[in-house]
């Protein structure tokens, strides 16, 4: 059976370069996971859980995604950056109590202003940017209306950089 929703949710959302395996422990969403906020805005995201872009640049699209773990609600979020030569890798950015309550969607190369810019997050250190650039496309990581963060590959450590749009 979860290799049939696998197949489903891939058909749904095009296909992914990934093998049919998922991090240990968690299953992808399912129609029936489709409640409270998921629901409530599916006009605006018909698939809240899933982005599909070249966020490393390397000429592959590769996936972001929220991921259930178990029955539960649950969740971690995961990018799977894609690879010409096998399977990819799974990378875990977050996890939260809810997935119902986040979503994800793409965010454009271009300049934007930060959270701590617009005066969210009276937390902001001095190592925090007031603008970002973004070069290639990002990922949207949200609740609904509430807290915003972009994700985006920084080339330089080959790691995924966060940073708080809205608080």
């Amino acid at each position: 059976m979860p290799t049939l929703v696998l197949a489903f949710m891939l058909w749904l959302t095009g296909p992914a370069q990934t093998d049919g395996s998922l991090p240990v422990g968690y299953r992808m969403p399912e129609k029936a996971d489709y409640i409270g906020q998921w629901q409530d805005n599916r006009a605006k995201f018909p698939v809240p859980f899933h982005v599909r872009a070249d966020f490393n640049g390397d000429s592959v699209p590769d996936d972001a995604w929220i991921l259930l773990t178990g029955s539960q609600r649950a969740y971690g979020f995961f990018v799977h950056l894609a690879s010409r030569q096998g399977t990819g890798r799974w990378i875990k950015l977050d996890d939260g109590a809810y997935a119902q309550a986040s979503g994800l969607a793409a965010a454009n190369p271009g300049r934007y202003k930060t959270g701590c810019r617009r005066g969210f997050g009276s937390g902001c250190g001095p190592n925090e940017p007031s603008q970002i650039t973004l070069v290639r496309p990002a990922i949207e990581y949200f609740e609904f209306e509430g807290a915003s963060s972009y994700f985006w590959w920084d080339v330089d450590t080959k790691t995924f950089q966060r940073t708080r749009m809205t608080d």
